[in-house]
């Protein structure tokens, strides 16, 4: 892992498992994106 530093960018990695995701809570938690590959996913992933 790197070490924490104020220059790297936080994300998160979802799977359909974690159910209905509040996108508008997770992007206030300080997330600027999601990894992942994905072939059930409603939404393009960014």
């Amino acid at each position: 892992m790197q070490k924490r530093n104020s220059k790297n960018i936080k994300m998160i990695d979802v799977s359909h498992y974690n159910g209905t995701i509040n996108w508008t809570k997770v992007t206030s938690d300080g997330a600027k994106g999601q990894g992942g590959y994905s072939t059930h996913t409603k939404v393009p992933v960014k």
